[in-house]
């Protein structure tokens, strides 16, 4: 999988590379156990951000991740965010982040559900 590259809306360029199996595998488990709970018809997307922005266990597995991003052709520490106005794009650049490292773990799932819930061709009674 190649890198992540992407300009923020801010103009700050964001490039990423997929961390390790163990490491996006420690994110999934955090980002699940968070959403575990969740009751999807009841929560809006802002909800959802707070639950998982809020959660130890999520930051705890991204900082790893993105450690081994560039912001603005600088590698990502807890500094890189300190001034003010860089503060704007630390939540664009951990969903990024987030989703570029979890996206290899479900990019196939529909395609295997296919042929397990094969599409019903009968006309509805």
């Amino acid at each position: 999988m190649s890198n992540l590259k992407k300009t923020l809306a801010s103009g700050a360029e964001l490039e990423a590379t997929l961390g390790s199996f163990e490491e996006c595998e420690r994110l999934d488990e955090a980002v699940k156990a968070e959403l575990g709970s969740l009751n999807f018809e009841s929560e809006s997307l802002v909800g959802l951000f707070m639950r998982l922005s809020a959660s130890k266990a999520v930051k705890n597995a991204l900082w790893p991740l993105l450690g081994r991003a560039t912001y603005n052709g600088q590698k990502i520490t807890k500094d890189t965010f300190e001034p003010a106005k860089e503060r704007a794009d630390f939540f664009p650049v951990a969903q990024e982040v987030l989703v570029f490292n979890l996206r290899p773990f479900v990019q196939n799932l529909g395609s295997q559900f296919a042929g397990i819930f094969p599409k019903d061709t009968s006309s509805p009674k």
